[in-house]
């Protein structure tokens, strides 16, 4: 995939555009919607209007888990990030009754 602006690609692996629903999780328990764009083996692209800590947990719709992330890049609406190996903040299950992640 061409790096957007002419910039130089430096992604290890290739990238899936996927337009899923995502949730970010912050330390302190708060959570924002936002949208995984692209995602990778080690990291992904979301789009999210706020302004977001350095790290912070990325739920993806469907998947059990959270993922530790690391921002790599920042741009207005959008943020570059690695997910950090071995650093899931746990699982995150759903709860069937209510169709939403229950921890």
């Amino acid at each position: 995939m061409p790096a957007p602006s002419g910039r130089a690609d430096r992604r290890k692996h290739l990238r899936h555009r996927v337009g899923v629903a995502g949730k970010i999780i912050l330390r302190n328990g708060q959570t924002a919607e936002c949208t995984v764009s692209d995602i990778s083996i080690s990291g992904a692209c979301i789009s999210f209007a706020g302004v977001l800590p350095d790290q912070f947990a990325l739920q993806i719709q469907s998947f059990t888990i959270a993922l530790k992330c690391q921002v790599l890049r920042r741009e207005p609406g959008e943020y570059g990030v690695r997910f950090v190996p071995g650093e899931g903040l746990g699982a995150v299950t759903r709860d069937p009754a209510v169709g939403r992640p229950a921890r």
